[in-house]
């Protein structure tokens, strides 16, 4: 079984990725995802910075529901090159259109997860204890690999548990597993746990690596 691999990798090579402003185009469109919508919005670029975009709304979308501290994930094409972004709602400034800013976290380009195979994503989904079914913990998934899961939740949990994982991929899609805590961090509000694959049935095995490759070409 691999271990887990989610977490962020520093040393040389990040010192030279390009920054933010100079990928996110002022005035361009960018494909926004959140966990309150199965489907991606399209927003434009109002403003950018190395550590923020501001956004503004171009549709409209009526199961969008945002609030600050909520985890996005943004998709955008440029230089013939799609990059995944993963980022967190930083304040809403406008209901009517939509405006917010968003805190970027992490710019990568879809090719580059592809070969560490991981795939930022803006997922709802549950926790509990395994054998506990009546506890379970809403949490909002955000990174998923080929074993292991990176998820936001407000209960706190210890590592070395046993977790049972609910994941509601989209509309017809849940993914469901075993797991076990091997990580824990507190972030903000919540707690950032990961969770390796312990047990998992072949077909939840086949949708989570489907879900993985699933970035854009």
């Amino acid at each position: 079984m691999e271990k887990y691999n989610l977490d962020e990798k520093g040393g040389l090579p990040n010192l030279f990725k390009k920054k933010p402003s100079k990928i996110l185009l002022k005035g361009d469109t960018i494909e926004f995802n959140h966990f309150s919508s199965f489907s991606s919005v399209k927003m434009l670029m109002l403003d950018v910075t190395d550590s923020t975009v501001k956004l503004q709304l171009t549709e409209v979308s009526s199961d969008l529901k945002l609030n600050p501290e909520d985890i996005i994930v943004l998709t955008y094409f440029n230089n013939k090159d799609y990059y995944v972004i993963s980022g967190q709602v930083a304040s809403i400034e406008k209901v009517d259109p939509l405006e917010i800013t968003v805190n970027l976290r992490n710019v990568e380009k879809a090719k580059d997860l592809r070969k560490v195979n991981k795939r930022y994503v803006s997922f709802m989904g549950t926790i509990n204890l395994s054998g506990t079914p009546e506890g379970k913990s809403a949490a909002i998934i955000k990174v998923v690999g080929l074993k292991a899961i990176k998820v936001d939740c407000k209960d706190e949990l210890q590592i070395g548990n046993k977790v049972d994982v609910l994941a509601n991929l989209d509309k017809k899609n849940k993914l469901s597993f075993k797991g076990e805590i091997v990580r824990k961090h507190k972030a903000g509000n919540s707690f950032e746990y990961g969770i390796e694959v312990k047990d998992i049935t072949e077909s939840n095995s086949r949708l989570m690596h489907s879900c993985v490759g699933g970035l854009l070409e």
